[in-house]
C-alpha cells in the first residue's frame, strides 16, 4: 500500500471502504452502509453478546438520520446516536463511561421525521 491514495469506493451492502493506491489495493472494514428506506429490516448483532465478547453491537437496517436510544429494562438511558448511514454502533458501554451488566436491552429507533418508529432488544451476558 501506499499514501497516494488514487479512489476510493464504498460497498454499500457491507461497509467495506477500498482505497486505490499506486501500490494495490487496500480494505477497511468500516461502518459506511447506505441507508435503508424504511425500517422493517432493523436487526442486532451478535445478539446475544456472549461473554468474552470486546467488540461492538452493530445495529443494521437504519434509514438516513434515524436517532437510536438504548436502554436497560428498567428504562435507563445508556446509549444514544443518530445514523449516519444504514448503521450504527454500540460498544455496548453506558456512554463510554462503563462496560453494561448482563440483561436485555431495549433498541428504540426513530426515523429523523418521527413517522415510523422500531423497537428490537439486544440480550447482554457477561
Amino acid at each position: 500500500p501506499s499514501n497516494n491514495v488514487q479512489d476510493i469506493a464504498i460497498d454499500e451492502l457491507n461497509g467495506h471502504v477500498y482505497f486505490a493506491t499506486i501500490n494495490g489495493l487496500v480494505a477497511f472494514d468500516g461502518t459506511s452502509t447506505a441507508p435503508r428506506d424504511n425500517l422493517e429490516n432493523v436487526y442486532a448483532f451478535p445478539n446475544p453478546v456472549r461473554p468474552g465478547f470486546t467488540g461492538n453491537v452493530t445495529i443494521d437496517g437504519l434509514t438516513a438520520n434515524a436517532n437510536v436510544k438504548i436502554t436497560d429494562i428498567e428504562g435507563n438511558l445508556v446509549f444514544e446516536t443518530t445514523s449516519e448511514g444504514g448503521s450504527v454502533l454500540w460498544d455496548t458501554t453506558a456512554f463510554g463511561n462503563y462496560r453494561v451488566a448482563s440483561g436485555v436491552y431495549m433498541v428504540m429507533i426513530t426515523t429523523d421525521d418521527a413517522l415510523e418508529t422500531k423497537v428490537s432488544k439486544i440480550m447482554i451476558v457477561r
